[in-house]
């Protein structure tokens, strides 16, 4: 609306100088000769009176000019400014379009992603529902979040001990081994909580220094700790981590833990009630 305003304000202004500018010229051209020619007959040939008449006649002359320039500057201006309009339009629609292409590629990368753990998701329910005796599902599955998360290091703590007494062992690690067998009592470290809460947990901005000794994929040296139980709660077969560099957004989140869920629904049964006894 104001672009529209604008530019009907300037061809006004345009229209009104053109007018403005053939006025003078018919005034130069058709009635000021005439008036003199009447002036100068009126005046009998007198010299001074003539100098007078050409002065006058030569300063509206050089008037009519400096208005004419004027005129043209004002429209080069105006219509300088209205091509700016235009562009700075043209900016704006561009810059609009910009805008929705940049989020219409952001939700492209989203639904990409989440295409890609839907696919993963699949091969992991595949892999828990095999009945195969000689492949560690457990580890697998590991691997599986790990790769998916783009994780620096994953390990898998076993459930053990009876009831009251239960701690989480140590059992099977991507992209990382202990050099010392671990093992976490509830409320011990980040493994030890989740343990004891059956709740996951996402630490960000890990202090290394201050986590090394409580977690052990602190000494991993990576920025974000994502820990999930396996299982539920206070029935837990396992408790997981993961190690990654980058944040994870709650859809990640939200992978894993469904992944966990497939993974608790194919735990052996027979370990756990054997370690209970």
């Amino acid at each position: 609306m104001k672009n529209r305003v604008r530019r009907l304000s300037i061809i006004a202004l345009l229209v009104a100088y053109l007018l403005l500018t053939g006025f003078l010229a018919y005034q130069i051209v058709f009635s000021m000769p005439g008036q003199m020619a009447d002036l100068a007959a009126q005046s009998q040939g007198d010299p001074a009176t003539m100098r007078e008449l050409v002065r006058n006649y030569g300063n509206t002359i050089l008037i009519v000019m400096v208005i004419q320039v004027g005129a043209i500057l004002t429209a080069l201006v105006l219509l300088f400014s209205l091509t700016r309009g235009k562009d700075g339009g043209a900016e704006v629609v561009y810059v609009e379009k910009y805008a929705d292409r940049k989020v219409e590629g952001a939700q492209t990368v989203v639904q990409g992603q989440q295409q890609q753990w839907e696919a993963r998701l699949a091969e992991i329910r595949q892999l828990a529902a095999r009945t195969d005796v000689v492949i560690d599902k457990p580890g697998l599955i590991l691997r599986q979040v790990c790769q998916a998360l783009q994780a620096v290091a994953g390990a898998l703590y076993t459930v053990q001990g009876q009831a009251g007494t239960i701690f989480a062992e140590f059992s099977a690690g991507y992209a990382y081994a202990p050099e010392e067998p671990l093992c976490y009592q509830v409320g011990e470290g980040l493994v030890g909580q989740v343990l004891g809460s059956g709740q996951t947990s996402l630490i960000a901005d890990v202090p290394t220094p201050e986590l090394g000794a409580e977690s052990g994929l602190g000494k991993a040296g990576a920025a974000h700790l994502l820990t999930l139980p396996v299982g539920t709660w206070p029935e837990l077969s396992a408790v997981v981590q993961v190690a990654t560099f980058s944040p994870l957004t709650p859809s990640a989140v939200q992978f894993a833990e469904q992944a966990c869920a497939y993974l608790a629904a194919s735990w052996p049964v027979s370990e756990r009630a054997a370690s209970e006894v």
